[in-house]
């Protein structure tokens, strides 16, 4: 399975091919994608390009009742 992220927010980001842990979760512009192989295992691939600016986020929350 995999998912693709366009920017937004993360705990973590890439400075300088450095991965950066922030705990106040800024916004940034990176795309990547995370992927589930089928051992289970995950692996993050960041993408050369990313965002033009920095995006906002959204969530939506969908009730079943």
């Amino acid at each position: 399975m995999h998912n693709l992220f366009f920017g937004g927010m993360s705990k973590y980001y890439y400075q300088n091919g450095t991965l950066i842990q922030d705990n106040q979760v800024p916004f940034v512009k990176t795309i990547s994608c995370l992927s589930r192989f089928s051992d289970g295992t995950l692996q993050d691939f960041q993408q050369s390009l990313e965002m033009p600016k920095l995006q906002g986020t959204s969530a939506e929350f969908i009730s079943n009742k």
